[in-house]
This record gives structure tokens, C-alpha cells and sequence, in this order.
């Protein structure tokens, strides 16, 4: 909160101040939130629950009918939830991937070394992103890891290593595919 108080209390009517030099006849007050309108812009809410259990014994005091449905529903929801959450990871595997593959094959496109530290970044992350443990999630991420070792100014350079590292993305993207429920190979308009 101290932050939040320093940048309210501190910087926000400094900035505002600024925003009034600045844009002279087009600075507008209304535009700008007072300051204790602004703090309360700053927050985090946090909400625990635990995760539902079909063997809750708050459960067993109603009908056996009524059990076995309240048991399924409890069993779907958290299978639904669990595989939302690894449908997510397989998307942000995905997502990387492909952004790769189509900045190395747009021939005139530069591209920042961020290109390759993201799809790090993500490999990094997917462990915990992993709930259930899925060996094919690992698997991919393992083999999503080995695009790291392309050097950026490598590819930048030359052509060929940029196009064979694209069909190398791509090809994890094909295999991505059955887990994103995406199509996602993207044809060399060359081979066309």
C-alpha cells in the first residue's frame, strides 16, 4: 500500500500537472480521477475454495439418489477445471511457438531476442502449469526447449538456418494440434 500511497499522494499530481503544461487547451480535468478515486483503482482480491471432493462426508446425510448426483456434478466440475487449466498450458505453449514461426517466415521481419526468451520463459513456467502431471505436456515442453538453441543473430543472418528453424516450430505445432484442438501448420506459400 505504501506504493500506492506514494504514487497517489506523490506522482499522480505531479503527472497531472504535466498532462496540463503538456496538452494546453485539450487537458480536460474530467479526464483524470481524483486522487481518492484513484486508489481504490489498485487492488488484488484473492478468493480460496477448496477443491471439491465427491467423498465430502457433509454429503452422506441426504438421499443415495441425491449423493450420487451431487457426486458426479462435483466430479465433473473439478475434470472440467482440470482441464481448463491444461488446455491453458498446452495454449500458451502453443501461442509461443507459433508467434515464432510466424516471425521467421515473414522474410523481411526483424525480430527481438525476446522471441526466443518467451518461449523460455514459458517452458519454465509449464511444471506448475502441469496439474495433472501430463508426461505428454512435459514431453512437448522438452522438445519446445530445444528452439531456444537457435542463435537470433544466426537466424538473421541466414536464410536457410531461419526457415529450417520455422519448419522446425511448425512441426511441434502440428504435433501441438491434437492437444490445442487447433490447426495450426501454416503453409510455405512457396510450396504452392
Amino acid at each position: 500500500m505504501t506504493a500506492v500511497n506514494h504514487f497517489v499522494n506523490e506522482t499522480y499530481p505531479r503527472l497531472r500537472a504535466q498532462a496540463h503544461l503538456v496538452l494546453h487547451g485539450m487537458y480536460d480535468p474530467a479526464d483524470y480521477p481524483s486522487a481518492e478515486q484513484l486508489k481504490y483503482k489498485f487492488g488484488v482480491d484473492r478468493y480460496f475454495a477448496p477443491i471439491p471432493d465427491s467423498n465430502d462426508l457433509r454429503i452422506n446425510s441426504i438421499g443415495d439418489e441425491t449423493i450420487q448426483e451431487i457426486k458426479a456434478t462435483l466430479d465433473q466440475n473439478v475434470n472440467d477445471s482440470f482441464e481448463r487449466a491444461m488446455r491453458g498450458a498446452w495454449e500458451r505453449l502453443h501461442e509461443v511457438v507459433k508467434n515464432m514461426v510466424d516471425r521467421l517466415r515473414e522474410t523481411d521481419s526483424s525480430f527481438h531476442s525476446s522471441l526466443i526468451g518467451n518461449i523460455k520463459d514459458v517452458c519454465e513456467l509449464l511444471p506448475a502449469l502441469n496439474v495433472t502431471g501430463s508426461l505428454e505436456l512435459e514431453n512437448m515442453r522438452k522438445k519446445v526447449l530445444e528452439l531456444c538453441s537457435y542463435d537470433r543473430e544466426t537466424l538473421l543472418a541466414n536464410e536457410s538456418d531461419r526457415l529450417a528453424a520455422a519448419d522446425h516450430a511448425n512441426d511441434l505445432l502440428d504435433r501441438m494440434s491434437a492437444y490445442t484442438g487447433t490447426i495450426s501448420s501454416i503453409e510455405d506459400e512457396t510450396d504452392e
